[in-house]
């Protein structure tokens, strides 16, 4: 006998997973600077220069750089000679992550944290 499609048992999975959404103006107050969508210098470490190069190499999303290799961001930086040599992107893909995930009071507890360590 033929199952039935209200017969099949098996959970679907959605293939995409949700988009997340956010209020940007609360998330503004929550890190106590104006955030857009995709906007790389949320990342602490990352200011608008740097947002630039890092958008000319084609990492123009959250996550794009939640996927980017350190070492990649590394050579992308030492590429770029000047001050971009000394800045240190090891945790920038972690709060990429946060951000593109919108995962926002987590993101504000992590940068913090750098701070204190700095």
């Amino acid at each position: 006998m033929e199952k039935t499609r209200s017969q099949d048992a098996r959970p679907r999975r959605n293939i995409n997973p949700p988009t997340v959404s956010a209020n940007f103006e609360h998330v503004s107050k929550l890190l106590g600077k104006q955030v857009t969508d995709n906007d790389l210098t949320l990342i602490a470490g990352i200011g608008p220069k740097t947002a630039t190069l890092l958008q000319s190499k084609g990492i123009d999303t959250w996550e794009d750089l939640a996927h980017a290799p350190v070492d990649t961001l590394r050579a992308i930086l030492d590429e770029a000679g000047g001050v971009y040599k000394s800045q240190d992107p090891t945790h920038w893909a972690k709060q990429a992550v946060m951000a593109s995930q919108g995962e926002w009071r987590k993101l504000r507890v992590f940068q913090e944290a750098l701070k204190k360590t700095e």
